[in-house]
């Protein structure tokens, strides 16, 4: 993790990285002052603005939250004064500050000035000062469980345990010290809150939109193609025999849209599997209207929904597979989103 010292050498090393603004200190680069007196000067043409700025050594927007709070008791004209400086402006941390009025400034040549004199904003320079995490992408792949939960159950919980108890029942794996980890990175985002007794949801549609960001296809080990002759009136009875009755299995999301939306079913199905089974006996590469993709992740079986002896993805799975898609309708994932978060009033 970044020093005050470090953060201090890394924006004395790098002054050119802010064009058009100019960056400056008030005081010699060679000064050794205390890095929490930091003063420094934004320039832009003729207009300048001094800055008393503080530094995060961390972006946690948790900890960014302590010291907005703070502010918001400063009057208007002596916040536009105060400048947050930390290692990197994320998208929270940028929506956080516009919505408090505060400026900003990372060690990437990122910046968003807000002032009656300067108004200026980028934020597009990626990360160089990475910080590292007990579990990372936390709304990626099998690590995503616990976000999904929140939006599956309406309410809280009360305990870890309760928690590990319903992933489970809803087809997941995790342990509870994986558990307890994936809760803290969602509590430093602001996206839950614990207090004695609860754990609950503080931003549902946050939530959804990080899970769609984070969002990658499984890891795919085999793909088998089956041809059935009537796949909708057959499926249940000729091809789900063939899959171990102790093996994962589900529809995938793109296919299983029609069920939550009025949606055309694709032509072709995709099912996910953890375990081919004896299903190569229908394999037929020509005229095939099943995919059977194998899989060793468990998110893609996370929720899902058995209708007539078919297991169908969650409406969230759905939701996650078809934002990724190109040619996938705004409307649809409107339909799949509002439905998804009908159980969780939205915050800003």
């Amino acid at each position: 993790m970044l020093t005050e010292k470090a953060m201090v050498r890394e924006l004395r090393n790098n002054q050119d990285a802010y064009l058009p603004l100019k960056v400056e200190f008030r005081h010699s680069p060679q000064s050794t002052i205390d890095p929490s007196d930091l003063s420094i000067d934004i320039k832009w043409r003729d207009r300048k603005v001094n800055f008393a700025a503080e530094m995060k050594t961390r972006t946690s927007p948790k900890g960014i939250l302590q010291t907005l709070v703070q502010m918001r008791s400063v009057a208007p004209q002596f916040r536009q004064k105060f400048l947050l400086l930390v290692p990197y402006l994320s998208k929270t941390i940028t929506e956080m500050l516009i919505q408090d009025g505060v400026s900003g400034l990372d060690l990437n040549g990122n910046y968003l000035i807000q002032t009656d004199s300067i108004v200026a904003i980028r934020v597009d320079r990626p990360n160089r000062f990475t910080e590292s995490q007990p579990i990372k992408k936390i709304f990626s792949k099998n690590s995503s469980i616990v976000g999904r939960l929140f939006l599956v159950k309406g309410g809280g919980f009360q305990s870890l345990h309760e928690i590990g108890s319903k992933i489970a029942q809803l087809g997941g794996s995790l342990s509870l010290s994986a558990i307890s980890k994936l809760l803290k990175a969602l509590e430093e985002e602001l996206i839950i809150e614990k207090t004695p007794g609860h754990i609950h949801l503080l931003q549902p549609e946050k939530l959804l939109e990080r899970l769609g960001d984070g969002y990658v296809l499984p890891t795919i080990t085999g793909i088998r193609k089956v041809k059935i002759p009537q796949i909708e009136q057959d499926f249940a009875e000729k091809f789900v025999p063939l899959i171990p009755s102790s093996s994962r299995w589900v529809i995938s999301g793109e296919s299983s849209a029609k069920h939550y939306t009025q949606t055309a079913q694709p032509d072709v199905l995709t099912l996910y599997t953890n375990d081919f089974g004896s299903s190569a006996e229908r394999d037929d590469d020509h005229s095939y209207n099943l995919v059977v993709k194998e899989t060793p992740d468990f998110f893609p079986f996370f929720d899902s929904r058995e209708i007539e002896g078919t297991r169908w993805s969650s409406p969230l799975q759905c939701y996650l597979e078809l934002s990724k898609l190109a040619a996938t309708q705004s409307d649809l994932l409107l339909k799949l989103k509002q439905m998804i978060l009908t159980n969780h009033p939205l915050r800003t």
